[in-house]
């Protein structure tokens, strides 16, 4: 007998949650890997000047490219969490989702100066097949459990 009786949910959405999250998760990983690339590309073609430049296509590929990769981590969370049909819930976890993405931006710095591009681009490819393995994942659980 469940304590909330007639009341108690029918279907599960924990473990859909958590697949959202960790997908969205991995995209944003492999979003912000591209953008750190561009980042990276960019500075490298540019002339280094001695005071900060906020309009110099580094700085505004950075901070444009942050902004639309953990928006699109948010709207995939959002997109995932559709079927339990709860804007107060699926709008929280995409905020969540959203405010990981900037931590995961910070995560990109030790991995440029540590391997530089090419560590960058590995990471965001092995980013990138993960979001499409755990994707596959999701919309191959049994209804009850996705749905």
């Amino acid at each position: 007998m469940h304590p909330l009786g007639a009341d108690a949910p029918k279907e599960d959405y924990v473990g859909l949650a958590f697949g959202a999250l960790v997908f969205s998760f991995a995209l944003s990983v492999g979003l912000n890997a591209c953008v750190a690339f561009a980042v990276a590309t960019l500075r490298a073609q540019a002339a280094l000047e001695p005071k900060i430049d906020l309009s110099a296509p580094p700085a505004v590929a950075l901070l444009w490219g942050t902004l639309l990769a953990c928006f699109a981590s948010a709207v995939a969370t959002w997109r995932w969490l559709a079927p339990i049909q709860n804007g107060y819930r699926q709008g929280a976890l995409a905020m969540v989702s959203f405010f990981a993405g900037f931590v995961v931006t910070l995560l990109m710095v030790p991995v440029n100066e540590l391997g530089g591009r090419p560590a960058l681009g590995i990471l965001a490819l092995a980013a990138f097949a993960a979001a499409a393995l755990i994707a596959r994942r999701i919309t191959s659980a049994p209804p009850a459990a996705r749905a």
